[in-house]
């Protein structure tokens, strides 16, 4: 995990990443690539890699 400070802007959208997820897993989804997730919900799917960068590595390339 990186050790650098998390910006405020972004601890705002995580609890925006946090409700569409939600609703994702309410109808049964399970998976979800970061350029799906921007489609469905209108946000940049390269801020959401940065912005879940900040906590690990999530999912695989390419799915």
């Amino acid at each position: 995990m990186k050790s650098e400070k998390i910006s405020e802007l972004t601890t705002a959208r995580l609890s925006v990443y946090l409700r569409c997820l939600n609703m994702l897993h309410a109808s049964g989804i399970k998976t979800i690539s970061s350029q799906s997730l921007a489609q469905q919900f209108n946000l940049n799917s390269a801020q959401i890699r940065k912005d879940l960068g900040y906590f690990g590595e999530f999912g695989v390339r390419g799915v």
